[in-house]
C-alpha cells in the first residue's frame, strides 16, 4: 500500500476515507465580556487617565477581534483586558487615597 505517511487508504467503519476533517469544536468566546472591558478601558482612558488603560484597550480590541476566529485567544486577551482594568482601578484608588491623606494632614 502506498500513497502518503499517516494517511488510510482503506474504508472506515462508515465508508470514509482517510483521518476525518476538521479538529474538535470549540464553543465562540464571549463578545459581550470583550466588548465591556474595552468601553471601560476606554472610558478609564479618556475619563481619568489612566496608566494602564492604553494596554487595556488594545487586549480589548484584539479580545472582540479575535471572539469567533480564535476563541481561545479571545477568552485569554479578556481575561487580561480584566485583569488590566482592576489594576488600574486599584492604583488609581490607591492614589486618590493617598492624595486625600495628604490633603488632610495639610489642614
Amino acid at each position: 500500500m502506498g500513497g502518503y505517511p499517516g494517511w488510510n487508504y482503506e474504508p472506515g467503519p462508515y465508508g470514509g476515507y482517510g483521518p476525518g476533517g476538521y479538529g474538535p469544536y470549540e464553543e465562540p468566546a464571549s463578545q459581550g465580556a470583550a466588548i465591556t472591558g474595552l468601553v471601560l478601558n476606554s472610558v478609564l482612558a479618556v475619563l481619568c487617565c489612566g496608566v494602564l488603560a492604553i494596554p487595556g484597550i488594545i487586549t480589548g480590541a484584539f479580545a472582540v477581534s479575535n471572539w469567533q476566529t480564535n476563541p481561545r485567544l479571545s477568552r485569554t486577551l479578556n481575561a487580561w483586558t480584566w485583569v488590566i482594568f482592576g489594576l488600574n482601578v486599584a492604583i488609581m484608588l490607591v492614589l486618590f487615597l493617598i492624595l486625600l491623606s495628604r490633603a488632610d494632614s495639610t489642614s
